[in-house]
């Protein structure tokens, strides 16, 4: 149901199929790909172009690369996002121009969160290809009061690396920063 279980702002997982809800004026749902889907009545579903890009009826903020809106499937109740008007999978395809105006976004919508009795938020960046995404446009979440977890990629617990752990990212992290050319 997503429903708040405990009043803290956390959601419950929804089953597959998800409940078909509102969306713009569209029944919308997400599909098992990831990708939204459209439904009408008496017609099959079929991918959408991208909800990010499309209607922005549920604007907060906006400035002229960017705007705030709210995550529609949160980590929070008051889970922000802050999306780029231009069309791009990568960080690294947004001008300094416009992550400037993103960074201004970013500060505002922490700034809100703050209003709303938050002391604190995470910030997270979903960029490159759509795998385990949502969305294939990237988009800068503003959490507040969200545990990023005691586990890492694998869903093992997190531990301190140790010194000789240290040294080979590093080396791993130095060898790429050689094969980056400067932008």
């Amino acid at each position: 149901t997503g429903a708040d279980p405990d009043g803290k702002g956390r959601r419950r997982s929804l089953p597959w199929p998800h409940p078909v809800g509102r969306y713009h004026g569209h029944l919308r749902r997400i599909c098992p790909c990831r990708n939204p889907v459209r439904l009408s009545a008496g017609s099959a579903a079929r991918h959408t172009e991208c909800p990010f890009c499309g209607d922005q009826q549920r604007k907060i903020a906006e400035n002229g690369s960017a705007y705030i809106t709210y995550s529609l499937a949160p980590y929070h109740k008051h889970h922000l996002l802050v999306i780029p008007h231009k069309h791009t999978e990568s960080l690294l395809k947004i001008t300094d121009e416009e992550m400037r105006d993103i960074d201004k976004l970013q500060k505002l919508a922490l700034n809100i969160l703050y209003k709303l009795g938050y002391d604190n938020a995470s910030f997270l960046v979903r960029e490159g290809n759509s795998r385990d995404r949502s969305i294939s446009h990237i988009h800068f979440h503003v959490i507040p009061d969200i545990n990023i977890g005691d586990v890492d990629h694998d869903g093992n617990k997190r531990t301190i690396l140790t010194d000789e752990e240290i040294d080979g990212v590093m080396k791993d992290f130095k060898s790429a920063l050689d094969q980056v050319t400067p932008s």
